[in-house]
């Protein structure tokens, strides 16, 4: 079947695959259920109301007619579908199933919830989200320090509104009362995270080393390069580290490289999205950051700074905001 510019949501009386959760997903499922009531009812004036008038030009209802029809006529009426998966707040893609097949649907909708495009493409299976990491990990660094974000509560971690870094940690290196700066933090030097080895936390291929970002003033972001100097390590088909905010220069390892558990990668930096000195940790279930989602990590023999007897945690352990952690020596 040929390329076909047109698009189907969401269907009534159509089952889902998954309930959606987001008030931005619930956006595209309601003006779906327009567009699927047109489409199954081959009413396809109904699916044109809800265009855009950029829309309304580029898919009249002439041309709109036999696109669909081809469609019905190879694969029939739509059964089920999936909850929409967001590329950016106004556009989704979502899993069709219909009579005789499944197509990946993809919807751009503007801030009136008008239609302003849609593309059928080939169906991809999704790929799949471990609740939590299959390969053993190690803490990604030697010594003690501090968790700043981590967790599972948007309290407790920034990072879990975003799909590809909701189970990411920030980790500070600070003094025995809890500084993260020798002085007033003006100079990068002056953080005890500045320059500290940054480790593999398990063996894997390299699938991506970017260096030459600079480093940050403290309290400066870089929003253009949001990772800075980064490593991405495969470790499974479906588990890969990133490692970001690396020291520009320090990056010790190259794409396409094996490396060992514990082998240094980098330096910590100030690279990208970061105020100061610190290591970003995440892992992923995809090699590509922007259509990746995060996996939940639990690191093996953590030793956790005010635990009764400064005990060595079991494999199945998850830092926090608030832990000072250091790996088993």
């Amino acid at each position: 079947m040929r390329k076909i510019f047109a698009f189907l949501l969401l269907v009534t009386g159509v089952s889902l695959f998954a309930q959606s959760t987001t008030p931005n997903q619930k956006r595209f499922v309601e003006v779906g259920k327009k567009v699927g009531e047109g489409y199954n009812a081959i009413d396809y004036r109904l699916i044109i109301a809800e265009f855009d008038p950029e829309m309304k030009k580029a898919l009249p209802f002439e041309v709109l007619q036999p696109l669909l029809d081809e469609i019905r006529r190879e694969l029939g009426a739509i059964t089920r579908m999936g909850t929409p998966k967001e590329i950016n707040p106004n556009v989704a893609t979502l899993a069709v199933e219909f009579e005789r097949g499944i197509l990946d649907l993809e919807l751009a909708i503007n801030q009136s919830n008008k239609i302003s495009g849609l593309y059928f493409k080939p169906f991809t299976p999704p790929i799949p989200v471990p609740e939590h990491n299959a390969t053993s990990l190690r803490l990604p660094f030697n010594g003690e320090w501090y968790v700043f974000w981590g967790g599972d509560t948007k309290e407790k971690n920034y990072h879990v509104t975003n799909v590809s870094q909701r189970h990411a940690f920030d980790i500070v290196k600070t003094d025995s009362f809890g500084r993260h700066a020798r002085t007033d933090g003006r100079r990068n030097e002056d953080f005890y995270a500045w320059e500290q080895p940054v480790l593999a936390p398990a063996a894997g291929t390299v699938v991506e080393a970017i260096d030459g970002v600079r480093d940050n003033d403290p309290g400066v972001m870089n929003q253009f390069s949001a990772l800075g100097n980064c490593v991405v390590i495969q470790h499974s088909d479906s588990e890969y580290s990133v490692l970001s905010h690396l020291r520009r220069g320090s990056v010790a390892v190259k794409a396409g490289e094996k490396i060992a558990k514990g082998q240094k990668i980098g330096l910590c930096g100030n690279s990208g999205n970061s105020s100061e000195p610190h290591i970003h940790y995440h892992l992923q279930n995809a090699p590509i950051f922007q259509f990746a989602t995060g996996i939940k990590v639990y690191f093996e023999k953590v030793k956790l700074k005010g635990h009764p007897n400064q005990s060595i945690m079991p494999n199945e352990y998850s830092p926090e905001k608030g832990n000072w952690i250091s790996p088993k020596e």
